[in-house]
């Protein structure tokens, strides 16, 4: 659960827990994937260790070229992310597939941190070094999230703002058209991303302070 303390300045703050499981591990069952082949332990993540995921597309057009987690928290989306092939990646809060239209998300250009393009969120991204940015994505149309979802692409095109947010491409060849990904988040908050916690099997946050 989330934990309040206070700071060096004496302002009692909140750090948030992490309401997504596997957050280092998106190879596993717990993470669907859609014409994408993801391999555990292909990089250097940011704090050092060999644990960084490569998220490739396949070989077909389409615009199903995602991986994602289905569970219907609202809440404020966080990925550390790097450019492997690719040098683009869509963080998307989806509604249902049924509603394109209501999707939110940020496009984001991994060779610089830019942010390519946003539809019904504010984004933040954040240079932490060795070329990985962490993205920050949060709602603002008050809509309710069903789907977290990551899609690496080209950046040739932008997202579809009517068909879910996302790009229609052509995967590349095998190992040449990926990202890598690490540290995936969700807190319970609207706005607050809040430090990077860890999930295996269970949601994990902070200690709690009395």
């Amino acid at each position: 659960s989330n934990a309040t303390f206070v700071d060096g300045n004496g302002i009692i703050r909140t750090s948030y827990a992490n309401q997504l499981n596997y957050s280092e591990q998106l190879d596993l069952a717990y993470w669907s994937k859609t014409n994408i082949v993801v391999t555990a332990n292909s990089g250097i993540a940011p704090d050092g260790t060999n644990t960084a995921e490569k998220i490739e597309a396949n070989a077909i057009s389409t615009n199903t070229h995602y991986i994602f987690r289905t569970h219907n928290i609202d809440g404020t989306i966080s990925v550390y992310a790097k450019a492997n092939g690719y040098n683009y990646v869509s963080v998307i809060s989806q509604r249902a597939v049924t509603s394109p239209t209501e999707a939110a998300g940020v496009s984001v250009n991994l060779t610089n941190g830019s942010i390519h393009d946003i539809k019904d969120a504010t984004a933040k991204v954040i240079d932490v070094g060795d070329g990985w940015y962490r993205i920050i994505l949060s709602r603002t149309d008050n809509l309710q999230q069903v789907h977290t979802l990551f899609q690496p692409h080209d950046g040739n095109t932008t997202p579809n703002h009517n068909d879910n947010f996302r790009v229609t491409y052509s995967g590349a060849s095998p190992n040449t058209g990926g990202v890598l990904l690490w540290g995936v988040m969700q807190t319970n908050d609207l706005i607050a991303a809040g430090d990077y916690y860890k999930t295996t099997d269970t949601i994990s946050g902070p200690p709690r302070y009395s």
